[in-house]
């Protein structure tokens, strides 16, 4: 029967089953659609019978490899004990006495050595894969997912190196290396291992200003880096008593782009042979050599506290308690809120008199708590900063605090890192001498090979099965090593760098 859907044999009984309606839900459960992971998002579609096409590329969102610039440069030699030692060559004896007069004997002299020494440590990360995720076939993972997990821990472990090999402290945390910049401090004030000015305390930042006297640290105060500051600083480095060469230069991105930037009017020209356009700094050619400039992703401009905390939850400390905010006047040498540093101030947007907000962060090697806030208000040009900071955590949890300050009038939420001190006991008074700028960042100027720096492997970094106690696989990556900075005098920091305005 035309124009109907009776069969041929004129049997009624399809009729009801291919009625107008039903034959409709049937067009609409044949037609494929475009919702994902939900079955049941789209009732009637043919969600089930598609075969889903997953890309076999993993996409990366976090850092990769290419992004651990410091790791990758610095020099590696082995190590053979859990204390490294090594000798540092101080002084030939004087310029003076060489001359004598004939049939004399010339003046005794002798050479001077310095014993220092590396105590190793120890880093690593546990990774777990069930058994039914071994065994799936899964498209989605572009190697066995065993791989993928070691290489995921792999780059856990090496990022937070990168990190710990520019800002680690011993004083902070007993099981963690000090990194570049506490080894250069100590070395430029002569310290021994184990003798450190614990970090955040005044003894430490008179540590600071004494570095600050011998010019290899520069206290910007907000300012940009320019073609003169950086021949300034590879100068001091490379004359006496340094004797050094700067080879390489780490900053932050934001730093690198501005420093960049002051050399696109000297450049301007045609385009390329091929179009493109722009100016690509990758080195310097200061006055004692060609330096080459390292735009390091984990050297970041101070940035706000994680509002939430991080690390596990269950061994992390707590947020500490902060009461007493004072802000009495300066007694000492430190800049104090709107002072002067080395010639250069800082703007009063930046560390003028007004109200600020504090944060303070409580750390351990497990992880930060979510931060606590104090408010101080009318803070005045040449004051410092002071409250008391009492732990709420149970016993020792605490090994360190982490502390953030606002720009003049600004929001606590908005407070950014400025220093790190070290847990001393259950209360203490923390104290900002206006040393450290909050939103700015820090540049090292870096004689980079084995006679001035090096990182010692007691063991390079290693995959450990570990026993099968359940239906999953777990495996350690671990690593055995410090940092070592055996010529602090051969290399320049820079404090405090702000952006380009």
């Amino acid at each position: 029967m035309s124009g109907s859907l009776w069969d041929s044999s004129g049997d009624p009984s399809l009729h009801e089953l291919w009625n107008p309606e039903e034959m409709r839900d049937l067009v609409k459960a044949l037609r494929a659609g475009s919702d994902i992971n939900n079955p049941g998002a789209a009732p009637g579609q043919g969600f089930p019978l598609r075969v889903e096409s997953l890309d076999q590329t993993l996409h990366v969102l976090t850092q990769s490899e290419e992004n651990l610039v410091f790791w990758k440069d610095v020099p590696k030699r082995p190590a053979y004990n859990t204390v490294e030692e090594f000798n540092q060559l101080q002084s030939v004896g004087s310029e003076d006495g060489i001359f004598i007069g004939e049939g004399d004997l010339p003046e005794e002299d002798d050479t001077q050595y310095r014993r220092a020494y590396t105590l190793m440590k120890y880093m690593g990360t546990v990774r777990r894969v069930s058994h039914p995720m071994l065994i799936l076939k899964n498209n989605a993972l572009p190697e066995a997912v065993l791989a993928m997990e070691a290489k995921a821990g792999t780059l856990k472990l090496l990022t937070a190196l990168e990190v710990k090999l520019w800002d680690g402290d011993d004083t902070a945390s007993a099981v963690e290396f000090s990194g570049f910049f506490r080894k250069f401090v100590d070395g430029v004030c002569g310290r021994n291992v184990g003798a450190s000015q614990v970090a955040g305390s005044a003894l430490w930042h008179t540590d600071l200003d004494t570095v600050l006297a011998t010019n290899l640290m520069y206290d910007m105060r907000y300012a940009s880096v320019t073609e003169d500051l950086a021949t300034d600083i590879v100068t001091r480095v490379a004359e006496s008593p340094n004797y050094g060469k700067v080879t390489d230069c780490y900053w932050p991105m934001q730093v690198h782009k501005d420093f960049s930037k002051q050399f696109y009017p000297k450049e301007r020209g045609q385009l390329n042979n091929d179009g493109s356009a722009g100016t690509s700094i990758s080195s310097w050619n200061s006055p004692f050599g060609s330096v080459k400039l390292r735009p390091a992703m984990f050297l970041r401009m101070s940035e706000p506290a994680n509002q939430a905390g991080t690390g596990s939850a269950t061994k992390r400390p707590l947020p500490p308690v902060l009461t007493n905010g004072l802000s009495p006047v300066l007694a000492g040498g430190f800049p104090g809120f709107g002072g002067t540093s080395q010639g250069r101030t800082a703007p009063a947007a930046i560390d003028g008199a007004g109200n600020y907000n504090y944060q303070v962060v409580a750390c351990n090697r497990y992880g930060r708590s979510a931060p606590t806030s104090l408010a101080i208000a009318g803070i005045a040009a040449g004051d410092m900063a002071t409250f008391l900071c009492t732990d709420a955590s149970a016993g020792t949890t605490t090994e360190w605090y982490d502390v953030y300050r606002s720009l003049p009038g600004g929001a606590a939420t908005a407070a950014a890192f400025i220093f790190r001190v070290t847990r001393t006991g259950a209360s203490q008074t923390i104290t900002d001498f206006n040393r450290f700028l909050p939103y700015t960042g820090r540049g090292y100027w870096l004689q980079r090979n084995l006679q001035a720096l090096a990182f010692e492997q007691l063991l390079p970094l290693l995959k450990v099965n570990l026993a099968q106690i359940d239906l999953t696989v777990r495996f350690a990556l671990v690593m055995y090593g410090a940092l070592e900075v055996f010529a602090p005098r051969k290399h320049g920091v820079m404090l405090n760098i702000g952006p380009l305005t």
